[in-house]
């Protein structure tokens, strides 16, 4: 359905990780099971020890729901090592995970873990497709037409250069006319492109639009105001005020 994804080579880094770590764990529960054997103390004898049983579901029960919550993760594939998105209204990329833990990295390089089993909401950017989501204001003086076909020319040029091409899924799509303020009129449009690189096109981008609206005359929407000056008003008032200051008191 998607053939430019990158989710089976980020499926198979994660999973690769996410096992190794499983079979870490799985290996030091045997090797625990194993010396109490050894040091003469029965497996079956603790495990039917009801209170030490009591105390390890009590110390255990985060950890389970971890687990659980981490496998229920990697089967619907939310997300993936090398993706980018918010978990928990935290935002960066999934740097690392496993069945227990995930380990985020933002821009100022903080690297933020969060338990799977505190998971409630994931937002991905980056899963099979990305796309720039633009809008600039221009002045109500500007020939819309005019903008919105140097719109598309500008991302129909980049999308028939081989650089660009292989980061763009299409060229824009120009959406229209978003808003009408006081300030200028919005356009939107939105450019499909590969997992992630909808950074990398829409910088190109809005480098490419403040050329060509410079070249050809095309101004951004400022503030504007108007402001009545009633002269007729202003003269009866100082009128008033002068009466009021000769009255004698």
């Amino acid at each position: 359905m998607y053939p430019n994804s990158n989710r089976p080579s980020l499926r198979v880094n994660t999973y690769s990780l996410a096992l190794r770590n499983a079979t870490t764990v799985l290996f030091m529960l045997t090797g625990i099971f194993l010396s109490l054997g050894v040091i003469g103390l029965s497996p079956t004898f603790i495990a039917s020890a009801g209170a030490l049983a009591v105390i390890f579901a009590f110390l255990s029960r985060n950890l389970l729901e971890d687990m659980l919550n981490g496998i229920l993760i990697l089967t619907t594939d939310r997300y993936a090592v090398g993706d980018v998105g918010e978990i928990n209204s935290l935002s960066g990329c999934v740097e690392s995970r496993n069945v227990s833990a995930n380990s985020l990295r933002n821009l100022d390089g903080q690297l933020t873990v969060i338990p799977n089993g505190r998971i409630s909401t994931v937002v991905n950017m980056t899963k099979n497709w990305s796309q720039v989501n633009f809008t600039i204001e221009v002045g109500w003086d500007n020939n819309i037409s005019k903008v919105m076909m140097i719109l598309q020319n500008v991302a129909d040029q980049m999308y028939a250069e081989p650089e660009w091409q292989e980061k763009m899924i299409a060229s824009a799509n120009i959406l229209g006319i978003e808003q009408l303020t006081h300030e200028g009129i919005i356009i939107r449009l939105i450019i499909p492109t590969q997992p992630s690189k909808h950074w990398d096109v829409g910088r190109q981008f809005r480098w490419r639009v403040k050329d060509a609206f410079d070249s050809s005359g095309i101004t951004i929407g400022i503030p504007q105001r108007e402001i009545w000056h009633h002269h007729g008003e202003n003269i009866e008032l100082q009128a008033q005020n002068s009466e009021l200051i000769n009255k004698p008191h």
